[in-house]
């Protein structure tokens, strides 16, 4: 069933606005749940914005693909995304240094860990579909 493969892409796709805003009402103060969203803009809103952000490229071609292609991205897909949040978690919100010239934090794992996960989905991807006719075509 393609309505499945559909999924991740409206997760994806909801988690950018809901980050972005969420992120936006955080930081004024003129939004009336300011209050309640400024502790965690920049520890989760943050990075979920900016890991769907950078994850879109890959998972645009996730209703296209074949099913069996799709159940190995899924299968990649849950393991790094569990991968992803602990090095997010686990990684700083700020750097405490006094000279930050070379800073690594939080957004900066978020947006790594999106660049890598479209990069690797794309990949997934283009090789099970190559493996796929390949075999077939045999």
């Amino acid at each position: 069933m393609r309505l499945k493969q559909f999924l991740p892409l409206v997760f994806f796709c909801l988690a950018i606005p809901l980050g972005y805003f969420s992120g936006k009402c955080g930081v004024s103060s003129s939004c009336l749940y300011s209050v309640y969203f400024h502790e965690y803009v920049f520890s989760v809103f943050e990075p979920i914005y900016l890991f769907s952000l950078y994850s879109i490229p890959a998972v645009l071609l996730l209703p296209i693909v074949k099913k069996g292609v799709f159940d190995v991205w899924l299968r990649f897909a849950t393991a790094w995304i569990i991968l992803s949040i602990i090095i997010i978690a686990s990684t700083p919100t700020y750097s405490h240094s006094w000279f930050p010239v070379y800073e690594f934090v939080r957004e900066d794992a978020a947006k790594l860990m999106g660049i890598l996960f479209s990069g690797i989905s794309l990949f997934i991807i283009a090789w099970q579909s190559y493996r796929s006719r390949r075999t077939r075509s045999v």
